[in-house]
């Protein structure tokens, strides 16, 4: 089952979540949420007076993601067939009523562990399944691709809605950073003054 679900990752481009392995600076990357500022569809900062920018399509370069049409919607459930459909693929065996984490088909629990760890990072209680999972699972255990920058960027933008001091996508952040140049500024600074970056408090 591992190399299936190996196979099953690469085609949804998520296996690239694990490959993430660019050195972190953490001060850079607590430099930019400390000034984040939100615009509906994109988040915006400066680190090092270099501006970055994330959105769908840096979230996309940042491992080689695919963007397709299939976006995260409210109504999906119902373009999905309903909720009896979406519920039979997702649950295991006869169970019934709300959809939890011990009812789920032994496959989707794999990948749910993977979606709380690595991909949708979720706070909160494991057991409850939000809407946006649901989608996720129900996608993976259907076989259909869908846009994973997307979602990944909606719920970005959620998590730091509700839950304001939380840091979160760190190494995905990180090597957006990378890719918008603001390592390129870093190294290209004096070696008293990176050290002085990297442990000093204030972030300007």
């Amino acid at each position: 089952m591992g190399l299936l679900i190996t196979d099953e990752l690469m085609s949804y481009s998520i296996l690239g979540f694990f490959n993430l392995n660019e050195v972190i600076y953490t001060r850079l990357i607590q430099i930019f949420y400390a000034n984040v500022v939100f615009h509906g569809t994109y988040i915006t900062d400066k680190v090092l007076n270099v501006p970055v920018r994330i959105y769908s399509a840096s979230i996309a370069q940042a491992n080689g993601y695919e963007c397709i049409h299939n976006l995260y919607r409210k109504n999906w459930i119902s373009e999905a067939r309903g909720v009896t459909y979406v519920s039979k693929v997702l649950m295991n065996g006869n169970a019934t009523g709300p959809s939890t984490y011990n009812k789920l088909d032994d496959k989707a629990k794999v990948f749910q562990q993977m979606l709380n760890k690595s991909i949708l990072h979720k706070a909160g209680a494991k057991d409850c399944i939000s809407d946006m999972y649901k989608f996720c699972l129900f996608h993976m255990m259907t076989g259909t691709k869908f846009n994973l920058p997307n979602l990944i960027l909606q719920h970005w933008l959620q998590v730091m809605k509700d839950q304001k001091e939380q840091i979160t996508y760190v190494a995905l952040l990180n090597k957006i950073i990378w890719d918008q140049k603001v390592y390129e500024k870093f190294f290209s600074l004096e070696e008293n003054e990176r050290k002085e970056i990297t442990t000093r408090d204030k972030n300007r």
